[in-house]
């Protein structure tokens, strides 16, 4: 939720504080579209069958292993730990995939001294009007 009071803007998040900035620290503002490499509906599963690929190369040849061979491969921790990076990295990817399938649009807001805000919502339009960006 994004409240304008006077000369200060009040973004409120869910689970964090809420972010206070002055509006002659806000540079610019541009409406962005998610740029997207395939449609919309495609991109959640090409997500998770990546995910899962990868997951599978990397750990699934030291779980079929059969029970005769080597005991433990000493790359076998560094492979798992490799794997557990992907995940949460397909997973971070996943967030902003599904993200950008429930907002068509947001907003980039260029702060003053350094700095950027990504605004994902449903009306990025309203918002960079409240945000004082020319129409």
């Amino acid at each position: 939720m994004i409240e304008s009071s006077g000369d200060s803007v009040i973004v409120r998040r869910s689970r964090t504080r809420p972010l206070v900035f002055g509006k002659d620290t806000i540079r610019s503002v541009e409406v962005k579209d998610p740029d997207r490499l395939v449609p919309r509906w495609a991109s959640v599963p090409l997500w998770l069958l990546m995910a899962a690929v990868i997951f599978f190369n990397l750990v699934g040849e030291e779980l079929m292993q059969y029970p005769g061979g080597q005991a433990v491969d000493p790359d076998f921790g560094f492979q798992i730990l490799l794997a557990a990076g992907w995940m949460v990295l397909m997973l971070e990817f996943l967030y902003r995939a599904l993200l950008s399938l429930q907002y068509p649009g947001y907003l980039k807001v260029t702060l003053e001294p350094a700095g950027f805000l990504h605004i994902y919502t449903d009306d990025p339009e309203r918002v960079a009007a409240l945000l004082g960006a020319p129409r």
